[in-house]
Protein backbone atom coordinates (compact mmCIF):
# COMPACT_ATOMS: atom_id res chain seq x y z
CA UNK A 1 0.00 0.00 0.00
CA UNK A 2 1.36 3.39 -0.95
CA UNK A 3 1.57 5.08 2.45
CA UNK A 4 1.91 8.62 1.10
CA UNK A 5 -1.22 8.33 -1.05
CA UNK A 6 -3.03 6.66 1.84
CA UNK A 7 -2.27 9.56 4.20
CA UNK A 8 -3.24 12.08 1.52
CA UNK A 9 -6.58 10.31 1.21
CA UNK A 10 -7.08 10.43 4.98
CA UNK A 11 -6.25 14.15 5.15
CA UNK A 12 -8.50 14.99 2.20
CA UNK A 13 -11.30 12.93 3.75
CA UNK A 14 -10.99 14.77 7.05
CA UNK A 15 -10.98 18.13 5.25
CA UNK A 16 -14.16 17.23 3.36
CA UNK A 17 -15.85 16.08 6.57
CA UNK A 18 -14.76 19.29 8.28
CA UNK A 19 -16.21 21.34 5.40
CA UNK A 20 -19.48 19.38 5.65
CA UNK A 21 -19.68 20.09 9.39
CA UNK A 22 -18.95 23.79 8.85
CA UNK A 23 -21.64 23.98 6.18
CA UNK A 24 -24.17 22.39 8.54
CA UNK A 25 -23.42 24.79 11.36
CA UNK A 26 -23.44 27.90 9.17
CA UNK A 27 -26.65 26.71 7.53
CA UNK A 28 -28.12 26.30 11.00
CA UNK A 29 -27.02 29.76 12.12
CA UNK A 30 -28.43 31.34 8.97
CA UNK A 31 -31.79 29.71 9.57
CA UNK A 32 -32.12 30.86 13.21
CA UNK A 33 -34.33 33.76 12.15
CA UNK A 34 -36.90 31.31 10.74
CA UNK A 35 -39.19 29.04 12.68
CA UNK A 36 -38.20 25.37 12.93
CA UNK A 37 -34.53 26.31 12.58
CA UNK A 38 -33.40 23.20 14.48
CA UNK A 39 -34.91 21.03 11.76
CA UNK A 40 -32.39 22.23 9.16
CA UNK A 41 -29.53 20.83 11.20
CA UNK A 42 -31.45 17.62 11.82
CA UNK A 43 -32.33 17.10 8.16
CA UNK A 44 -28.76 17.84 7.08
CA UNK A 45 -27.62 15.16 9.53
CA UNK A 46 -30.22 12.68 8.23
CA UNK A 47 -29.19 13.36 4.63
CA UNK A 48 -25.55 12.85 5.54
CA UNK A 49 -26.42 9.63 7.33
CA UNK A 50 -28.26 8.18 4.36
CA UNK A 51 -25.46 9.32 2.03
CA UNK A 52 -22.94 7.55 4.28
CA UNK A 53 -25.01 4.38 4.40
CA UNK A 54 -25.53 4.39 0.63
CA UNK A 55 -21.90 4.88 -0.31
CA UNK A 56 -20.69 2.53 2.39
CA UNK A 57 -23.11 -0.20 1.38
CA UNK A 58 -22.14 0.08 -2.30
CA UNK A 59 -18.43 -0.02 -1.46
CA UNK A 60 -18.86 -3.00 0.85
CA UNK A 61 -20.77 -4.86 -1.86
CA UNK A 62 -18.00 -4.07 -4.33
CA UNK A 63 -15.42 -5.24 -1.81
CA UNK A 64 -17.17 -8.52 -1.06
CA UNK A 65 -18.23 -9.51 -4.57
CA UNK A 66 -15.75 -7.89 -6.94
CA UNK A 67 -12.51 -7.17 -5.08
CA UNK A 68 -12.44 -10.19 -2.77
CA UNK A 69 -10.75 -12.64 -5.11
CA UNK A 70 -8.10 -10.52 -6.79
CA UNK A 71 -5.43 -9.30 -4.40
CA UNK A 72 -4.13 -6.51 -6.67
CA UNK A 73 -7.62 -5.05 -6.99
CA UNK A 74 -8.15 -5.43 -3.24
CA UNK A 75 -5.09 -3.27 -2.60
CA UNK A 76 -6.40 -0.63 -4.98
CA UNK A 77 -9.70 -0.54 -3.12
CA UNK A 78 -8.05 -0.33 0.29
CA UNK A 79 -6.04 2.66 -0.92
CA UNK A 80 -9.02 4.24 -2.70
CA UNK A 81 -10.15 7.67 -1.53
CA UNK A 82 -13.87 6.81 -1.54
CA UNK A 83 -13.34 3.68 0.55
CA UNK A 84 -11.31 5.56 3.16
CA UNK A 85 -13.70 8.52 3.09
CA UNK A 86 -16.73 6.29 3.57
CA UNK A 87 -15.20 4.58 6.61
CA UNK A 88 -14.17 7.83 8.28
CA UNK A 89 -17.41 9.64 7.38
CA UNK A 90 -19.64 6.90 8.80
CA UNK A 91 -17.57 6.80 11.98
CA UNK A 92 -17.83 10.58 12.25
CA UNK A 93 -21.63 10.43 11.93
CA UNK A 94 -21.82 7.80 14.67
CA UNK A 95 -19.60 9.91 16.95
CA UNK A 96 -21.73 13.03 16.36
CA UNK A 97 -24.88 11.03 17.12
CA UNK A 98 -23.32 9.50 20.27
CA UNK A 99 -22.23 12.89 21.59
CA UNK A 100 -25.70 14.28 20.89
CA UNK A 101 -27.24 11.42 22.87
CA UNK A 102 -24.89 11.89 25.83
CA UNK A 103 -25.51 15.65 25.84
CA UNK A 104 -29.27 14.96 25.65
CA UNK A 105 -29.71 16.96 22.47
CA UNK A 106 -31.36 13.96 20.81
CA UNK A 107 -33.67 11.48 22.53
CA UNK A 108 -33.22 7.76 22.04
CA UNK A 109 -36.96 7.49 21.45
CA UNK A 110 -36.56 9.28 18.14
CA UNK A 111 -36.52 6.02 16.21
CA UNK A 112 -33.40 6.91 14.28
CA UNK A 113 -31.08 4.75 16.38
CA UNK A 114 -31.02 1.71 14.10
CA UNK A 115 -30.00 3.83 11.10
CA UNK A 116 -27.03 5.34 12.91
CA UNK A 117 -25.99 1.92 14.22
CA UNK A 118 -25.78 0.84 10.56
CA UNK A 119 -23.31 3.71 10.07
CA UNK A 120 -21.24 2.32 12.92
CA UNK A 121 -21.15 -1.20 11.48
CA UNK A 122 -20.25 0.09 8.02
CA UNK A 123 -17.39 2.13 9.45
CA UNK A 124 -16.15 -0.79 11.56
CA UNK A 125 -16.19 -3.11 8.55
CA UNK A 126 -14.36 -0.66 6.28
CA UNK A 127 -11.78 0.47 8.82
CA UNK A 128 -11.14 -3.12 9.92
CA UNK A 129 -10.69 -4.11 6.31
CA UNK A 130 -8.24 -1.28 5.70
CA UNK A 131 -6.13 -1.49 8.86
CA UNK A 132 -6.49 -4.91 10.47
CA UNK A 133 -6.92 -7.42 7.69
CA UNK A 134 -3.54 -8.02 6.07
CA UNK A 135 -3.21 -9.23 2.54
CA UNK A 136 -0.44 -11.50 1.23
CA UNK A 137 0.15 -9.26 -1.78
CA UNK A 138 0.37 -6.26 0.54
CA UNK A 139 3.22 -7.83 2.50
CA UNK A 140 5.11 -8.45 -0.74
CA UNK A 141 5.09 -4.77 -1.70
Amino acid sequence: MNKLQHFKNIIFSLLLIYAWILYNFFDYYNSLKYSFSMLTLYFNFINGTFFGIGTGFILILLRVFFFAKKSKLKLKLKNNFFYIFSGIFNLNLFIIWSISIFMRVIDLDLGFTNVVVINFFISVFILTDIYLLKNTAESQI
